[in-house]
Order: structure tokens, then C-alpha cells, then sequence
């Protein structure tokens, strides 16, 4: 006990009252006659009075006491990540553990857990600190340090502790959490009265390390005998050279050099699959010895089950509408079912009869033709089991759009499926106003254009981009394209021109469309001419090829960048030639006498940007993205189309085909849920596509579409089946499909890897049997439950390879009634990643918070949060009242009874016993002297 306090729960003042209750008796005492006031009696009778009434002052003022008494209860674990990862800053740990240990205090438990995979108790709570680092030392052999798991070391920890209330557990690791969540957990340990700080350890690492992030396919499923891109990410902290191998179930199909770069790059290698089934990819990567540290990470497993997706749906609005397009996917060996849409006892009414086909093409099918709540199964299909969607469009009976009506579509959940969006927008746009300013624009000319060009701006958004030049006998550069927020720029430039110059069409065009050709902000790009209509240069340089001039400019614009152009006349002359070259440009001729007129033409001339919902016109569509679609397609070989549906591309989406000016698109394709939905934006079936759908290129393109919307995996009914989620060494899986009296089983066979990554030669060609002990031995199965309805098990695979998972259903007898099958490649733990999160001391210090602790950076502040002593009080009030009632009883007694203090007993018993003596010496004395 130490510390030793007074409080008061009432008033100190009544402290005062200690003066007269001491006095008052003394000074009666003092008055008495000396000869009453020195009994025995009146003494202790003052006594008595005395403390009598200082207890009751005490008690009115109500004193406690208060002291200090050592908390024996505080118990510290700290918990030492010693995993691999770790191993580079070994040193500080060490003397962190060292120094936690020497401030320890004696009234304290501390004790040590090792982990990493695994954990080790090395050193057990104990108040003694000798001894402790040496079984740190010793226990942490004992780890797996190929993998860090929070979690179970967390847990661990949490169970050990005698005083939850006062314990503590110390993190010290580098934040890579491989396995586990100890977010999970982490307010389930604090719950307990634990609290858990952390401890961040980690250094940049400059030894040489290069590493395979992993391997990745395309979004589209690879084809048989199709080049497809095979894509790997490397992870390096050096530039160099490094050797690649890649084998195909354990025969190498790819060997070369690849240039490092330092930090991540990504990797694109040329691959073809000539064979279905699955396919077991083994990427290795050599260095030189002293260029590498780790061989863990020098290997990637991947796999490619390569099915035969060929029965497809085709839902047509029209009996035989769709013939030509069956006939082209016969042809290509696809099995094809075809459907009018109206008929109702061949529609599919089920997702699960619609999960009977790999595709559904929806072939001129608007949002009103189909069956009632057929969009929800056709989502479902796509979006929750990976079945794919491709429509194309269509007309009406009375020409108008059908498939892509914008009427039809808002807010539907088709349109929510589909890449593109069926409204109305005016995409970005890039406009260069070019100003004639030459002396035949002289008088208010000038000025009206001016104010004309200014106030089209309005028809314009933030999004557009705006030049403004001027006809010299080259051109005059005004301003630069600028965007439209910087609106007092641009009218500022176009309000500043100054009438002088030629009429030069030519130069000016092509400068223009130069500067508009680069800029790739904007999907259309435009010129607007405001002129006289007569200019000094001719339509053609050579009238017979039709080669030069502002004709072949404009043309050439439009060509090679889908530049359009308008020239707007604001004189009662003008030359044929300037009509002419506007349709080689795409654009409008407008003759505007009326100059009050100007800006309302211009206007209507911006607004022409807009994209329509149905635009006849003869064009060749234009690659875009490059994806398989255009896959071995020559630009110069494809068809032309007699239009097309306007539609906006949504974010997410590719569209490898798309117009050639404005960049709408043709052809989209985006990814939904676990499917993938593609729009073909033209029709396949009327004049739009008589030469696209004969054409041997044209059929290409649609058989590509077909290919690039191929399922990821099965995706037929199957009565039981289950999906992966992998972490590591662990492996979860959720397993649907198992009714009443049914149960279920897994079962993980190892199928093959490549030598040990570990090895001197890490590259070796050719895999270890299947048939691997080793491999085997190390799956650890955690088998369905009744308990848990049989919906989950898991499972744990270490060595490098390919995994072959099979779930089997069985009935009430044990009978296996149905089974699937699904594969997990596994290369190397986590924890030899290598580089280092950015996020990982920041996690740890989120750890920390929710533990209820703090991100601690030195050993003494792990006891800064601790309770070294608690405060204990004692209330003496029950304690005064019984002494005041002992003594006011003995005050009494003293009164009425006479009695001797112990001294005087004892020498009352000495006198007397004396006194017996000398009586019977007397008697003796008596006796030998005779009497006398």
C-alpha cells in the first residue's frame, strides 16, 4: 500500500469543529480541583470524551481514506511477426523485444509469441523477465515463415490471457498480412478488455529482386488455333535482361528475353491454344543469380479450360429475318436454335432454359416485343451466370428504329444491359471558325460575322473546344483551339480582328485541320468558313485527278480524320465551287443574305452535331479499340454499311468499330456482372447490309463478335456447384446446389508443377508427378457440415501447381447424384511478394485503433497505457461509529465502577504474594525459637 491519502465526502469545514470538541473538555478538566481531576477516573473519562468527539467530527466531515495498491494483473504478450518478410529488419526487432524486456517491471506478466503461418508460444506469461529473449530465440525456429496470419495469432494470443481486462498485445510486424483477416477479428479481442498496439518494422530493400505479379488472358475467351494476347505483369527494382519460359502442360511453347524496366511493366506475348480442354500455363523467369534474392517468385501457374461454346439462340422479330445471319453461323459449325419472338410455346420462359445456350442473339428485338418479364431472365442469365447477349438492330414495318429506339429503351432494364446508351447527345466537339477578312468584307461585313461567330457560342458546352483563324494569302492563327470555359478568351480573339488580307481558302483548311486531327479530348471536329463565298484559290489544283485546292483539303480532312466542314456566304455572290466542296467535307452550304440571320445559321450549324437516332448514309465502318473482334481484319477491306443507329458508348465499354467521323459507335462490347453483353449498331437483315453481310470480311467480323462473347466457363444447369475464394494458402468454397437429406464432400487432387522454384535451376522445363506425395500430404480438407447445411468448406494447398477441385452431392444412402469440377493455380505465398504495400503501416495503424490501442514506435510506450497501481478507498465511517459506542460505553463503565489498571493488578498480586511470604517466615521463626 502506498500513496496514502484523506478525503473528504463532505465538507473539510466541519474539521473546525475539532477545536472545541478537544478544547471544550480540556478546559473543563483544567478547571476542577486538582484533587478530583487527577483519579484514575477523570483521566480516562477525558480520554474517552476526547476521541468520542473527534470521531464524530470525523464522521460528520466524512473522511476516507485513500491509497495505492500494485496491479499484479497487468499481463503483456508481444507478438512477433517473424516471417519471411520480416527477415530484413531482424535486428530491430531483436532489440525492441530486448528493451520491452528490461523496462518490464516486476508487478507485470510479459510473455512472447512467435508467428507466422503458424504460432509458437516461445516464452510464457511469467513476472520474471529472465530468461524471456533466449526463448524468443529459441521458439521462433519453430515458425512456417512462408506465410503471416493476424488472425489466428490474434486469437491465439486473446485465449491465453488470465486478466483480460488488463492485458495488452504488442504487434510487431511489417503490416503484410498474407492469410486471415485480422480485421475481422480484431473488435472481438477488444471486446474482451484487450488491448492491442502496434508496432511497425519494416526498410526499403535494395538488393536486387524481380518477381512475376501474375498472368492474365484476355477478356474474351481464347480460341482454338486463334492468336490470342497473353499478358504478364513482372515486378523489378533493377533494368536488365531475364529469360522467359512458358510451358503448356509441361512442354515449353515459349522461350525469350525480355527487357526490365524498373518498377512494374507489363508484358504481351504472342500465344495460341491448337487444343481444347485445360490447359496447365507454367510462366518462369531467369536472372542472374546475383540479380535475384528471392526464387519463390520467379514462377506463376495459371490455367485455361478452352470448352467448345457453339450452341447459340437466335431471337428474331420477323419469321426469317435473321436466315442470312444463321446461315453464315452454320456454315462456321455452330449449332443454331431459331425463335420468333412471338411465338410463345418456343420462347424460353426459364433462366434455366435459357442457360442451355452459350449465346443469345436478340436479332431486331426492341424492349416492347419481347414477353412479359423476359428482360428480367435475360439479365439474370447474363449478369448472375455468365451467359452473353449480342443485339443487333432493325427497323420497323415503317422504317423507324426499333432495337435502338430511344423512346422504347429509357429506363429499361435493357437499356441497363446494353454498352451503349439510346438517347440523344451532341458528343464533344471541336470547332475552328475561320473568318474572312479581306477587303470585299469591308463595311458591317466583318462586324457581323464577328457577332455572329460570338453569339453561336452559346450553342456549345464546357466540354467543346474552340479555334478562331483568319483568310491572309497563307492564314492567320487567331487562337489556338481553347476550351470553352475560357469563353472571354475566345470571344476576346474573334472580337480583335481587323479587316485586311486575301481570301485564301486552302492553307487555312489545312492548318485547321492539323490542329483539329490531334486533339483527342472530342469525338467530332468541325470548321466553320464565314466568308463572302469567293475565294482567291481554286477547288482543285489538278480539275482532272481532283487532287489540291481547298476541294481536295476539305476532302482529305473528312478522309483521313472525319473532319467536317460548313461554309456559311454572306454575299449575294458566290462561286458554284464553294457548294460543291462542302460535300466532301460532310458539312452545309449556307447562303445567309440576311446578316441579322448570321448567328441563328451558325447556331443551327453546331447543333448539326448532334447524333440522330436513325442515320442513312453510305460509310465504312472504322477500327477503334483492338480487340478480337478486329482481329486479322484489314481496315481497307471492310464492307461499307448503309447506316447506322446513334447511340453513346458507355463508360466501361470498348467499341472496335465505330463511324468514321465522331467516333460512334458501331460495334460496343462491355462486361455485365458475370457475362458479357455486344451491340452491333447497324441491321443485319435489309439494305443497310447487303454488301457487309456477303462480304467475306463482313462475315469475319460477325463470326469474331460471336467468338468474343464466348462464356468464361460452363455456364449449363448443373445441380450442385460452387465458387472459390482464394486467399493464399487457404481456399474457401461456397457450395450451392445441396437440398434436404442430401449432403455434400470435396475432394483436391494435385495435378502437376514445375521443379521446386527453390532449386538451383528454377527454370527447368517439364513438371512433378501428380502423383506427389508430398503435394498430396500437404492439402489439409475441411469438409462440409451438417452443421452449417453443407454451403462451405475449405482447404489449404502449399506446394506450387495445379489444383483439380471436385464436388460431389450425395443422397441420403451416400450415393453420389451429381458432381462438378473447378481448378485453382497456385504459385508462391504471398509473403515473398517482395515490395512492400504503401498502405501497410497505415493498416496497422487502423489495426491499432480498432484494438483499442495505439501505433507505438518505441518499447517504452508500450507501459504508457497501462495500469500500474489501482486506487483503493476505505470509508472508516461504520468503523468510527463502533469506537464511539465502545468508548461511550466504557466512559460509562468507568463512572460507575471502581477498577485498577494491569500495572496495578500485577503489583497488587506481588504485594500480596510478598506479603505471603514474609507471613510465613514469621511462623517459622516462631517455631524454632520455641516460641518465645
Amino acid at each position: 500500500m502506498t500513496d496514502l491519502e484523506l478525503g473528504f465526502s463532505q465538507s473539510p469545514y466541519w474539521l473546525w469543529l475539532l477545536i472545541p470538541a478537544i478544547g471544550i473538555p480540556l478546559l473543563i478538566y483544567f478547571c476542577s480541583a486538582k484533587k478530583y481531576r487527577r483519579t484514575r477516573n477523570r483521566i480516562i473519562s477525558l480520554v474517552l470524551h476526547t476521541l468520542i468527539m473527534a470521531l464524530a467530527v470525523f464522521l460528520l466531515a466524512g473522511m476516507t481514506f485513500f491509497y495505492q495498491v500494485p496491479n499484479r494483473d497487468n499481463e503483456i504478450l508481444l507478438l512477433v511477426d517473424v516471417s519471411d518478410s520480416t527477415a530484413v529488419t531482424s535486428e530491430r526487432k531483436d532489440e525492441f523485444i530486448r528493451s520491452a524486456i528490461e523496462r518490464k517491471s516486476p508487478a507485470m506478466k510479459m510473455g512472447i509469441i512467435a508467428f507466422g503461418c503458424n504460432q509458437v508460444y516461445a516464452a510464457p506469461l511469467s513476472y520474471d523477465g529472465e530468461g524471456l529473449y533466449e526463448a524468443y530465440l529459441e521458439g521462433k525456429q519453430d515458425v512456417d515463415a512462408s506465410a503471416t496470419n493476424y488472425e489466428s495469432a490474434l486469437l491465439y494470443a486473446s485465449r491465453i490471457f488470465e486478466h483480460p481486462s488488463s492485458a495488452k498485445i504488442v504487434l510487431i510486424s511489417d503490416g503484410e498480412e498474407t492469410d486471415g483477416s485480422a480485421r475481422s477479428i480484431i473488435k472481438s479481442v477488444a471486446s474482451q478488455g484487450i488491448k492491442v498496439d502496434t508496432v511497425f518494422m519494416s526498410e526499403m530493400r535494395t538488393d536486387a529482386e524481380v518477381r512475376i505479379v501474375g498472368m492474365s488472358y484476355p477478356e474474351e475467351t481464347p480460341v482454338i488455333d486463334k492468336e490470342f494476347s497473353l499478358t504478364l505483369e513482372l515486378e523489378s527494382n533493377y533494368a536488365g535482361n531475364v529469360e522467359l519460359t512458358i510451358c503448356d502442360n509441361g512442354t515449353e511453347t515459349t522461350s525469350k528475353t525480355l527487357s526490365l524496366l524498373t518498377g512494374r511493366q507489363t508484358v504481351t506475348i504472342p500465344y495460341t491454344f491448337s487444343e481444347r480442354g485445360l490447359h496447365c500455363l507454367e510462366a518462369v523467369i531467369t536472372t542472374e543469380e546475383s540479380r535475384d534474392v528471392l526464387n519463390q517468385n520467379n514462377l506463376c501457374y495459371s490455367y485455361c479450360y478452352i470448352d467448345e461454346f457453339d450452341n447459340i439462340l437466335v431471337i428474331e422479330r420477323e419469321r426469317e429475318e435473321s436466315e442470312d445471319f444463321v446461315r453464315i453461323l452454320q456454315q462456321a459449325e455452330y449449332e443454331t436454335d431459331v425463335v420468333t419472338v412471338l411465338d410463345s410455346e418456343k420462347m424460353p420462359d426459364s433462366v434455366k432454359e435459357l442457360r442451355q445456350y452459350d449465346e443469345v442473339v436478340l436479332f431486331n428485338i426492341a424492349n416492347a416485343d419481347m414477353p412479359l418479364g423476359f428482360d428480367e431472365l435475360l439479365h439474370s442469365y447474363t449478369y448472375d451466370y455468365g451467359g452473353n447477349v449480342l443485339t443487333v438492330g432493325g427497323k420497323t414495318e415503317s422504317g423507324e428504329a426499333n432495337v435502338y429506339n430511344r423512346e422504347d429503351m429509357y429506363g429499361t432494364l435493357y437499356q441497363e444491359m446494353l454498352p451503349v446508351e439510346a438517347i440523344e447527345y451532341t458528343p464533344p466537339i471541336a470547332v475552328v471558325f475561320i473568318i474572312d477578312r479581306s477587303g470585299s468584307m469591308s463595311g458591317n461585313k466583318l462586324e457581323l460575322a464577328k457577332d455572329g461567330a460570338i453569339q453561336s457560342l452559346q450553342a456549345l458546352t464546357t466540354r467543346d473546344w474552340v479555334g478562331v483563324m483568319t483568310l491572309e494569302t497563307e492564314y492567320n492563327d487567331e487562337l489556338a483551339l481553347t476550351p470553352v470555359p475560357q469563353l472571354s478568351e475566345i470571344e476576346a480573339a474573334i472580337d480583335s480582328i481587323e479587316p485586311g488580307g486575301s481570301t485564301n481558302y486552302t492553307s487555312a483548311i489545312e492548318h485547321a485541320g492539323a490542329a483539329l486531327s490531334i486533339l483527342d479530348k472530342v469525338q467530332k471536329r468541325h470548321i466553320i468558313i464565314i466568308s463572302d463565298g469567293q475565294p482567291g484559290d481554286s477547288l482543285w489544283e489538278n480539275e482532272i485527278d481532283q487532287t489540291g485546292g481547298y476541294g481536295g483539303a476539305i476532302r482529305d480532312n473528312y478522309e483521313k480524320h472525319g473532319i467536317t466542314c460548313s461554309i456559311v456566304s454572306i454575299s449575294e455572290g458566290w462561286t458554284a465551287d464553294v457548294e460543291t466542296a462542302v460535300t466532301y467535307g460532310h458539312g452545309k452550304f449556307y447562303h445567309e443574305e440576311n446578316m441579322s440571320n448570321l448567328s441563328k445559321t451558325l447556331t443551327e450549324d453546331l447543333r448539326e452535331t448532334s447524333v440522330q437516332e436513325s442515320n442513312e448514309e453510305n460509310f465504312v465502318p472504322r477500327i477503334h479499340d483492338l480487340t478480337s473482334v478486329v482481329n486479322g481484319i484489314n481496315q481497307q477491306e471492310i464492307p461499307a454499311l448503309g447506316g447506322y443507329y446513334g447511340t453513346r458508348i458507355k463508360d466501361g465499354a470498348v467499341q472496335p468499330l465505330v463511324t468514321p467521323y465522331g467516333d460512334v459507335p458501331i460495334y460496343a462490347q462491355w462486361s455485365y456482372g458475370k457475362g458479357k453483353v455486344g451491340s452491333f449498331l447497324s441491321d443485319l437483315s435489309g439494305a443497310w447490309a447487303q454488301d457487309f453481310i456477303v462480304s467475306e470480311t463482313g462475315q469475319k467480323i460477325l463470326l469474331n463478335m460471336i467468338e468474343a462473347l464466348y462464356p468464361t466457363e460452363n455456364i449449363h444447369p448443373q445441380d450442385v456447384s460452387m465458387t472459390l475464394n482464394e486467399q493464399n494458402y487457404e481456399t474457401g468454397v461456397n457450395i450451392f446446389g445441396i437440398g434436404e437429406e442430401e449432403s455434400a464432400r470435396i475432394s483436391v487432387e494435385f495435378l502437376g508443377r514445375a521443379e521446386d522454384p527453390g532449386s538451383e535451376d528454377p527454370g527447368a522445363a517439364g513438371v512433378v508427378s501428380a502423383e506427389s506425395d508430398d503435394a498430396q500430404n500437404e492439402v489439409q480438407i475441411v469438409q462440409p457440415t451438417q452443421t452449417d447445411f453443407y454451403s462451405s468448406a475449405s482447404f489449404t494447398v502449399r506446394m506450387p501447381g495445379l489444383y483439380k477441385i471436385t464436388l460431389e452431392k450425395l443422397d441420403a444412402e451416400g450415393n453420389v447424384i451429381a458432381s462438378c469440377v473447378d481448378y485453382k493455380a497456385f504459385s508462391c505465398s504471398a509473403e515473398y511478394d517482395y515490395f512492400p504495400d504503401d498502405q501497410a503501416e497505415d493498416g496497422l495503424g487502423t489495426l491499432a485503433i480498432d484494438g483499442g490501442g495505439t501505433a507505438i514506435q518505441t518499447a517504452g510506450e508500450i507501459f504508457d497505457s497501462l495500469v500500474r497501481s489501482y486506487r483503493r478507498s476505505f470509508d472508516p465511517r461504520v468503523l468510527f461509529s463502533s469506537l464511539i459506542i465502545v468508548m461511550f460505553l466504557l466512559d460509562v463503565a468507568v463512572r460507575k465502577f471502581k477498577f485498577k489498571w494491569l500495572h496495578e493488578i500485577v503489583r497488587d498480586r506481588r504485594l500480596k504474594k510478598s506479603l505471603a511470604q514474609g507471613k510465613g517466615a514469621q511462623q517459622e521463626f516462631i517455631q524454632t525459637s520455641g516460641g518465645k
